[in-house]
Parts: structure tokens; C-alpha cells; sequence
């Protein structure tokens, strides 16, 4: 008899260990959390376009309040936000230029069913020459969501 009640504790003990560890990795396998990466003389990545390029989607891009000579393709979900204070602790939004050069278009986001938001830059020198879109080209599909804000285009002039 004493043996049957130590079998049924062994089974209630190990249903219960199973069910803890079941619980734990349904928890931890749909819990991957945005990651904040930064950009600039004092963050993780010299370049915006790197820091796109290592992002996964739906992190968060904080960018120093700088002045970058590049172009940037984004094609994944993300949060670009500019204006960055030393330390990534505030930031005065419209203080981070991106400045591509009247090389082509600053900022090209293309892709489908992707998020992106665009929030305080300064957009300088982009040139599509006969096309569209020298500052910020939008090329996305229907199920995409693209937002900018507290960010201002400048031109070049001929």
C-alpha cells in the first residue's frame, strides 16, 4: 500500500515539474523583446545604416544628435528616432542630420507588411534627379505602416 501512495506522489510530482517546464518555454519562446540600438559618436554603431542592417524588427534606433553623411535603406519594421543628447538620457528632436550628399535619395524604406517610424531628423541633400522621392522614397505594399514626424526635408539647389 505504501509503495502505491509513493508511485502516485512520483507521478503527481512529475506532471507537476512538466507542466512548470512547458509553462517556462511557452512563456520565453514568444517573449523576444525590442532591442535599443544606438548610433553616434558615443553609441554601439558609427553608421545609421549599420545600426539598421544589425537591427531585428521592431527595435528602436536612438541617433545621437549629429550630422551623418549617408543614404539609408530600410526594409524591416524599426523605430528611427534623432536628436540624442551625450548619454542617449534626452533629446531635442530635428538636432540629427542626415545629409545624403545630392548622391541619390537620403532615406528609401520598401518592403511589405513592415512599421516604420521616422521621428526627428533633419533630411538634407537628397536628389532623385528625374524620379521621386530625393528625400524620403516610400515603397511599401498595402499591409505596411510607414510615420513621420518632427522631421524637415531640405533640398539641394541648382
Amino acid at each position: 500500500m505504501q509503495s502505491n501512495t509513493y508511485a502516485k506522489l512520483l507521478v503527481a510530482l512529475g506532471l507537476s515539474l512538466a507542466m512548470t517546464l512547458i509553462l517556462l518555454v511557452a512563456l520565453n519562446s514568444g517573449s523576444a523583446r525590442a532591442a535599443t540600438l544606438t548610433v553616434g559618436s558615443d553609441g554601439t554603431y558609427a553608421t545609421i545604416q549599420a545600426a539598421i542592417d544589425a537591427a531585428n524588427p521592431g527595435d528602436t534606433i536612438q541617433v545621437r544628435n549629429e550630422t551623418f553623411n549617408e543614404s539609408l535603406i530600410i526594409t524591416k519594421s524599426l523605430t528611427l528616432l534623432g536628436g540624442y543628447e551625450v548619454g542617449f538620457g534626452s533629446r531635442t528632436p530635428r538636432s540629427t542630420t542626415v545629409d545624403g550628399g545630392a548622391a541619390g535619395r537620403v532615406i528609401a524604406i520598401q518592403g511589405a507588411g513592415i512599421a516604420v517610424t521616422i521621428d526627428g531628423f533633419e533630411i538634407a541633400n537628397g536628389d532623385a534627379g528625374a524620379n521621386d522621392g530625393g528625400g524620403i522614397y516610400v515603397d511599401v505594399e498595402d499591409d505596411s505602416v510607414v510615420t513621420v514626424s518632427y522631421t524637415h526635408l531640405t533640398l539641394p539647389t541648382n
